[in-house]
């Protein structure tokens, strides 16, 4: 395969996830899987200065593709691990549909990875979740890759 293939490939993967696509081989599956098994960076100075992707929703949806399981499975024992920390989940949108909509959209986005987390043995004193709504201003997600970057909930470490 030539360089440019192997880029666009690498590019489509990584940014093209549509969950509700059952086809192994389309872009939107390949990079639903990227995501699913990319390693969950626990270094503390990353978590703790900055947000990580936690889980990628369908389109108007906010419950957690069972592909994810994995993933926030491996969350909890970091938090586990790091009684003191605490964690905002941020819920997002993309911005189809209306922002009231959206609102609630992001926020049943982070209450459902919230629900997850407690259901596991996390506290809930630990866990804050807040729906961000849809993007504001220019829409960055104008584009395909963008409206997925936007269907998510990331998850922002600090210590107590």
């Amino acid at each position: 395969m030539k360089k440019t293939g192997i880029l666009m490939s690498v590019v489509t993967i990584l940014t093209f996830v549509s969950l509700g696509h059952t086809d192994e081989r389309s872009p939107d599956a390949q990079a639903a899987n990227a995501v699913k098994t990319s390693t969950l960076n626990t270094d503390d100075d990353v978590l703790k200065n900055g947000s990580q992707r936690l889980v990628l929703f369908d389109k108007g949806s906010s419950e957690i593709n069972d592909m994810f399981h994995e993933r926030l499975d491996n969350f909890v024992k970091y938090l586990n691990d790091h009684p003191t920390y605490t964690v905002e989940l941020s819920g997002r949108a993309d911005t189809r549909g209306n922002q009231a909509n959206n609102s609630v959209l992001s926020q049943n986005r982070a209450n459902a990875v919230l629900k997850y987390l407690t259901d596991k043995g996390i506290s809930r004193d630990r866990l804050t979740a807040i729906g961000y709504g849809q993007p504001t201003g220019k829409a960055p997600d104008a584009t395909r890759m963008g409206k997925q970057s936007f269907r998510s909930v990331y998850a922002t470490v600090t210590e107590k």
